[in-house]
């Protein structure tokens, strides 16, 4: 029967599934379809057929099939559990449950970062603000992605960034945000910054007083004569009058 396009679900003929003499694939792998069932290509890596969904070629264990839909390219899901990819999750709320930006979800109790829920987050006024922070009426909350390394198992992150107030908060750039009263570079908190904070480049950032490295003081620079050095120099990314950075450290002279 060769390749064919699909007039259901998502086909064309670039699509990894396929059915071919008589028996369906995705890319090599032929799918464990009874005979006679047919299936439907959701997007390139999901697709369900009347009693069994697919991430792939493996099916995704304890889905209901008929009811599997696609909420963006990652994510499912179904009449009870939120996917992404092959991975099933629970949200308090599956009826309201909705993704807004590409990291972050909510339903009308709470607000969710990838695939965990953001404690103390009201999702009635939650609302993403950037890929790493988010807010409702009363928080503003950042969050990120812990691969583990091997040590553990990944996990996503989310904190309460104190004091921070969500009416005038705002991202403003590489990581750095603000808001009426305080700083927060990598979701750390610069306390009373002065209208004269800048953000420069390759995670540098100044006050009036001090000059920060990814939100920690980089002691000992002089505020007046620090420059960022574009482009870098092998082992130098900074200098002011007294010499060197290599980052966040004196480069050696």
């Amino acid at each position: 029967m060769g390749l064919l396009s699909f007039s259901f679900g998502y086909g064309g003929s670039d699509s990894p599934y396929y059915l071919e003499k008589g028996l369906w694939y995705f890319k090599k792998d032929a799918l464990s379809l009874e005979k006679g069932e047919t299936l439907a290509p959701l997007n390139k890596k999901f697709a369900k057929s009347n009693r069994t969904a697919y991430f792939e070629s493996s099916t995704i264990a304890g889905a209901d099939a008929p009811s599997l839909r696609m909420l963006d390219n990652s994510y499912a899901r179904d009449t009870n559990r939120v996917y992404r990819d092959h991975e099933a999750f629970n949200v308090r709320d599956i009826n309201t449950y909705q993704r807004i930006g590409d990291q972050h979800a909510k339903d009308k109790i709470s607000g969710y970062y990838m695939r965990a829920e953001i404690k103390g987050s009201d999702g009635s006024t939650f609302a993403f603000v950037d890929g790493h922070y988010s807010k409702d009426a009363r928080h503003v909350f950042r969050s990120d992605y812990d691969s583990g390394k091997g040590a553990h198992a990944p996990v996503e992150l989310s904190v309460t960034l104190p004091g921070a107030d969500p009416a005038t908060f705002a991202v403003i750039k590489d990581d750095y945000a603000a808001d009426a009263n305080q700083v927060y570079p990598d979701g750390k908190v610069v306390s009373k910054a002065s209208a004269a904070f800048r953000v420069l480049e390759n995670g540098y950032a100044a006050s009036d007083k001090e000059v920060f490295y990814r939100g920690d003081v980089l002691k000992g620079a002089d505020v007046a004569s620090f420059v960022v050095l574009s482009p870098t120099e092998t082992g130098v990314t900074a200098q002011d009058k007294h010499g060197k950075f290599n980052y966040q450290k004196r480069a050696q002279q």
